[in-house]
């Protein structure tokens, strides 16, 4: 990330500006933070390396509505979380579940869908804790963290 917000204030005008290299920049600076934020999301690298490239792509399309004086990391993330639970609704597995009833004309088959598996607010919150949790442990001693280690 930038050292200071002058320079990401300066990244973002850069790219607001439609400077190649700044976006490269911004792309080296946020690229693999985002692949594993996405992986508190979603259950395989392909997935969260898709994403990040979604969420970098939207970011490259939405730069006119970003307000300069605003931190650009925030913003990505922001972009990259609502990718990521957008992803969770589409990829939201579903149960068939047939049920026959007899007409006049025949049978016919009703075909309910009943969601199983977390909403992505569940899936959300989740991925909210792991990366607290991630945070946490990141902060104890090896020894200490060895014991939550499964």
């Amino acid at each position: 990330m930038p050292d200071s917000t002058q320079t990401e204030e300066d990244l973002a005008r850069r790219i607001k500006e439609g400077d190649e290299e700044a976006f490269a920049e911004a792309y080296r600076l946020y690229h693999d933070k985002l692949v594993r934020f996405c992986g508190n999301y979603v259950s395989t690298k392909q997935d969260a390396e898709d994403l990040a490239q979604d969420a970098f792509l939207q970011f490259r399309r939405s730069i006119d509505r970003f307000r300069l004086g605003e931190k650009i990391g925030p913003w990505i993330y922001r972009i990259t979380r609502n990718k990521c639970l957008d992803f969770l609704k589409k990829k939201r597995p579903v149960l068939l579940e047939k049920r026959w009833s007899d007409t006049f004309s025949g049978h016919t088959i009703e075909l309910n869908l009943k969601d199983i598996g977390p909403s992505p607010a569940t899936s959300a919150e989740r991925a909210d804790l792991r990366r607290s949790l991630g945070e946490v442990l990141d902060e104890l001693k090896e020894e200490q963290r060895t014991v939550f280690s499964f």
